[in-house]
């Protein structure tokens, strides 16, 4: 109620979409404003939109952890069919790190719609590993 129209899903993802919109206009460099704008469109399921505010966002240099916490990029990829740059993605976010469950379940999805059963397999288990109660990697692997 104290949202008023502004509680919708929609609302919120196009209110939050025209201020990042209108960061990036007054800063066409602000790699936040191009991976914010590729959130909202993402969450409007505007997804080819999605895939290349964050490709920009992404040419800007965001910081090399961020993507271990933000999965959006991978969403918008997997959507519009650019399978294998989730995998490379994942990749670049496993170099770093190697216990992070939700970029072998990216991978594996990617790897999956590329038709590597094996090497999904092998990630989803990896996932499943580092984070046993990853319920949508168990669900991935259990297909």
């Amino acid at each position: 109620a104290l949202l008023g129209p502004g509680a919708s899903p929609e609302r919120m993802y196009a209110d939050a979409l025209a201020l990042a919109l209108a960061e990036i206009e007054a800063n066409p460099q602000d790699r936040y404003a191009w991976f914010n704008a590729g959130t909202n469109y993402l969450g409007l399921g505007q997804f080819d939109r999605a895939a290349e505010a964050y490709d920009q966002a992404r040419l800007l240099k965001l910081p090399w952890r961020m993507l271990w916490y933000q999965f959006g990029p991978f969403e918008a990829y997997l959507r519009v069919g650019r399978y294998q740059d989730a995998i490379a993605l994942a990749d670049a976010n496993l170099r770093t790190s190697s216990n992070l469950e939700e970029s072998y379940y990216y991978r594996a999805l990617g790897r999956r719609a590329l038709g590597d059963e094996a090497e999904a397999r092998a990630d989803l288990e990896a996932a499943l590993r580092y984070n046993s109660l990853y319920k949508r990697a168990r669900e991935a692997l259990n297909e």
